[in-house]
Parts: structure tokens; C-alpha cells; sequence
């Protein structure tokens, strides 16, 4: 049940994907597209990066003081304000 729903929300994420593509493309000049998406994905890929070292040092911190289920709570929530 887990995995059909992390399915669904994964898919359901993707959706207005190819209408802000097109949107996005249909904005910046041509000429400049290819760096306007390398800097998005590039600005992406580094923020997911630290969101995941942060996570896992807040998990880390949090189990080495026997509180686990702290750490979870605060991950948790940080990801649903960021979202």
C-alpha cells in the first residue's frame, strides 16, 4: 500500500510537468533555453542534495541522543513546510 502510494504521488508530481515546460519555453528566448533549464536542474540538484545531508544529520543527531522518533517529527515537518 506504501509503494502505490508513493506511485501515485510521484506520477500525480509529474503531471503539470509538460504544460510548464512548454509554458517556460514559450518565455525565455530561444537562444537562451538551454542554460535558463541547465541552471534549474543544476539549482535543483544542489538543493535536493542538502535538503537530504541535512535530513540525514538530523536523523543522525537525533538517534545518537536516543530520541529517533524527534528527529523523524522534525524531517517530517520541515519537508510539509517546504512543500
Amino acid at each position: 500500500l506504501l509503494m502505490c502510494a508513493a506511485v501515485v504521488y510521484a506520477a500525480a508530481g509529474n503531471l503539470p510537468s509538460p504544460a510548464w515546460y512548454s509554458m517556460v519555453g514559450d518565455l525565455v528566448a530561444e537562444r537562451e533555453r538551454g542554460a535558463f533549464f541547465g541552471r534549474k536542474v543544476r539549482f535543483g540538484t544542489i538543493a535536493n542534495l542538502m535538503a537530504l545531508g541535512s535530513a540525514g544529520w538530523i536523523l543522525h543527531e537525533s538517534t545518537r541522543r536516543s530520541a529517533p522518533l524527534h528527529g523523524f517529527a522534525v524531517i517530517f515537518l520541515l519537508a510539509l513546510a517546504a512543500k
